[in-house]
């Protein structure tokens, strides 16, 4: 491969290192703010049982109030079940993002592993081609020194 294809191979690398490093970033903010979510719909699925617990005692205590009791219990349970539902999606959605960052790191990883073998190969093919070009320029001084002698003679 030539010097050229090479140096070309290790700037696609590092490109692609750098779109990684960025979906890394944007795959961890994704993370710390569905985990943000999440916190906050728990504290609402607890104010939705508590609510829930409130309107069962309510229920019990106020005879006169029944109707107006069952449904408020029947709407609360109706809020715990959806935000039961939200948890359960959040709590996916946070473990999706969390193996998202765990492939993203891997990646990065491998990547920066390949850029690194990809530019100590380049550094010695680049170190070849000087040597190689040093050779030829002695041999060509060898040659030339050897015609004139010969010519001498």
């Amino acid at each position: 491969m030539s010097f050229t294809l090479m140096l070309l191979a290790t700037i696609d690398k590092e490109k692609l290192a750098v779109k990684l490093q960025n979906q890394l970033k944007e795959a961890e903010i994704a993370v710390g703010e569905e985990s943000a979510n999440l916190q906050q719909l728990q504290l609402t699925v607890q104010a939705a049982t508590k609510a829930a617990q409130e309107a069962q005692t309510e229920l019990k205590l106020l005879q006169t109030a029944l109707q107006l009791a069952q449904a408020n219990a029947a709407n609360s349970q109706q809020a715990l079940e959806g935000m039961q539902r939200q948890l359960g999606e959040k709590e996916k959605l946070v473990e999706t993002a969390k193996s998202r960052v765990e492939e993203l790191n891997k990646d990065l990883k491998d990547c920066k592993l390949e850029l690194a073998t990809m530019r100590d190969t380049a550094m010695k093919a680049h170190q070849f081609a000087t040597e190689a070009k040093q050779a030829a320029s002695r041999s060509k001084r060898r040659s030339k020194r050897d015609i004139r002698r010969r010519d001498r003679e």
